[in-house]
C-alpha cells in the first residue's frame, strides 16, 4: 500500500530537521511552516497538512513576465497565521532549509 502524501512530508520534514515547506496545488501556492508541535495539530484529520505563518499565492499571479530576471511580485501573497492545506489537492512539494 502507497504512503499517504501527509505522511511523506511529516517524514521528510522529520529527516531534513526542518518544517518549511513549499506546497503547489493547481492554482494556489503555499509557503509556510508545518505544524506538528501541539494538540491542535495532531486533532486534525489525515488529509489535512496544517501550516502556519503561511504566505499564499494564485498561481497565474506570482510571476507572469518572460524575461530572464523576472523576480516574485511579494504583493501577490497573503498572509495567514495558520492554514490548512488539502492534501488531495497537492500537486507538489518542497521541503525547505
Amino acid at each position: 500500500m502507497a504512503k499517504k502524501i501527509g505522511e511523506i512530508i511529516y517524514d521528510i520534514i522529520e529527516e531534513k530537521g526542518t518544517n518549511k515547506i513549499l506546497i503547489f496545488t493547481n492554482h494556489l501556492q503555499f509557503m509556510g511552516y508545518v505544524c506538528s508541535d501541539n494538540k491542535e495539530c495532531k486533532n486534525l484529520a489525515d488529509t489535512i497538512i496544517p501550516l502556519k505563518d503561511v504566505k499564499v499565492a494564485k498561481q497565474d499571479v506570482i510571476c507572469n513576465c518572460t524575461d530572464e530576471s523576472c523576480e516574485y511580485d511579494s504583493k501577490s501573497y497573503r498572509h495567514f497565521d495558520w492554514f490548512n492545506v488539502n492534501t488531495d489537492k497537492i500537486t507538489g512539494f518542497s521541503v525547505l532549509h
